[in-house]
């Protein structure tokens, strides 16, 4: 378990805020004037557009708002309301995780940060958006590593990915990758820098690589390819096969899939595994690519082997 203090805060603009009450107001009167409606009110639920988020320390962190609209008629008054909530999204299938954190909301009004119990009328001016204010501040993690400015008494490197920092150990990277090997121990330059920045990947999927490199049990259905992928690229055997190992015993791939991983990152056992299972006609169909010249060479004339048995089987008896 990670014990640190970690603070940062999330805002949002609540939706359609003033929208929402010009739209009361037109209501309250139209029904009044027809005298129409009844004591209750009427209640109606709308929900914000789609879920926004930010990274922080390998969560997806957000604010989602959803609004209820009452009207009482007989008192005149307009009431409605806005439920508030932060989710915390971690993309972690195949193991527990935990993190204790405090949590403070508020409202950015026209005259700064107000508590939750702020008045509806102090919010903002007309012209302008009322937001919300989570301040978080995380106080233990679990289940999860981290690679952040925690972890910089323990590395001699570090990595910048996407404007993201991973502090890490030279001399254990370069063990379990060549790639990295070389990088950081070779004749190049990075070999004698303290920050490394690596373009063209995604700095969640570093995240996970990093953890697969580390011996976490991070590999499962939504990371396994973006793992892969790092893991072939820096040459990380020891991750490749802890990738092969679960296509091959727990994934919920397609038999066409897994082949073109195989071929794509040279899987021989996993190549070796999909063959096997073959055995009709329908099922070699299943897997050969429109055009078929887009397959890998090896695995279509393999497969072209398996049809003339199969067809020479069918003739024998």
């Amino acid at each position: 378990m990670t014990e640190i203090v970690r603070k940062f805060a999330i805002k949002k603009e609540i939706p359609d805020f003033h929208k929402t009450i010009e739209e009361l107001r037109k209501i309250h009167d139209e029904l009044i004037n027809n005298e129409e409606g009844d004591e209750e009110g009427d209640e109606e639920d709308d929900e914000s557009g789609e879920e926004e988020g930010e990274k922080q320390y390998t969560c997806l962190w957000g604010i989602d708002i959803t609004k209820t609209t009452n009207l009482f008629t007989e008192s005149g008054n307009e009431n409605f309301s806005y439920n508030v909530y932060l989710y915390c999204d971690n993309p972690r299938e195949n193991r527990e995780w935990s993190i204790e954190a405090f949590c403070e909301l508020k409202f950015a009004t026209k005259d700064g940060e107000e508590s939750i119990y702020a008045k509806m009328n102090r919010f903002t001016d007309e012209n302008s958006d009322a937001k919300v204010e989570f301040d978080v501040c995380i106080k233990k993690i679990s289940g999860m590593q981290l690679f952040d400015e925690s972890m910089r008494k323990y590395s001699d490197v570090v990595f910048v990915v996407e404007n993201e920092k991973f502090y890490v150990s030279k001399l254990f990277l370069a063990s379990q990758s060549s790639y990295f090997d070389a990088l950081l121990l070779g004749n190049f330059n990075e070999s004698t820098q303290t920050e490394v920045t690596l373009s063209e990947i995604k700095a969640s999927d570093f995240q996970q690589y990093l953890e697969a490199v580390y011996g976490y049990s991070v590999i499962d259905e939504r990371s396994v390819k973006k793992i892969l992928n790092l893991a072939h690229m820096y040459d990380t055997q020891s991750v490749l096969e802890r990738c092969q190992t679960f296509l091959i015993n727990d994934s919920g791939c397609t038999m066409k899939e897994k082949l073109e991983l195989a071929a794509k990152y040279q899987l021989s056992d996993l190549k070796e595994e999909c063959l096997s299972e073959i055995t009709t006609v329908d099922e070699i169909r299943s897997v050969v690519s429109r055009p078929s010249k887009t397959m890998d060479h090896d695995i279509l004339s393999e497969l072209f082997d398996k049809l003339l048995e199969l067809q020479d089987f069918d003739k024998t008896e």
